[in-house]
């Protein structure tokens, strides 16, 4: 059923956002290039009134950006760098390291199938299908579309009652994210 969509070429929106980061356009991501950008992101961020207390606002960093900025000796004008297990991953203990797009790509890529199987495995309570309408409900999840309950009740009345295995569901979100998408 999904077997048109599995494809192996690289995604075209992970390039798009490791371009982001490689400003000086070497195929390569220092830890420099990284943070830079990731600044730029944080104070956007709170541009858009995303700013709460001192310890939110650290959190939020921690979780959005890979890295938090602790006080030293309690004085708030000092402070150090504490590089959380994502920069290390990439750049090193050290932060030397550089990351390349075969890197990002596979670390991106692994996570959305860890992320994916988490999903499924929340729908399918350990067997190893999920219903058509739990697909459509993944499907769905993370949409703008207003009235879920419509779409769904579509789907049980116009859609036979089929299962769709893991490795289904993991080929279609492959297709969805590749570069070509004319089999859709």
């Amino acid at each position: 059923m999904f077997s048109p969509f599995c494809s192996p070429e690289p995604h075209a929106g992970f390039k798009i956002a490791f371009n982001m980061f490689d400003a000086d356009g070497n195929q390569m991501v220092d830890k420099r290039e990284f943070l830079v950008l990731q600044e730029i992101f944080r104070k956007k961020n709170e541009k858009r009134g995303r700013k709460g207390d001192a310890e939110k606002s650290a959190q939020l960093s921690m979780q959005l950006y890979g890295y938090q900025v602790a006080p030293m000796n309690s004085r708030a004008d000092e402070s150090i760098t504490i590089d959380t297990t994502l920069l290390v991953h990439f750049f090193g203990k050290k932060g030397k390291a550089e990351l390349t797009f075969d890197d990002f790509y596979r670390f991106m890529d692994n996570l959305q199938t860890e992320m994916l199987e988490i999903e499924f495995l929340t729908y399918s309570k350990g067997m190893t299908t999920i219903s058509e309408e739990d697909f459509a409900k993944i499907l769905l999840r993370f949409t703008n579309v207003e009235n879920i309950s419509a779409y769904l009740e579509n789907v049980r009345h116009c859609i036979p009652d089929e299962k769709v295995n893991y490795i289904q569901a993991h080929c279609f979100f492959q297709g969805t994210h590749t570069k070509n998408t004319s089999n859709l």
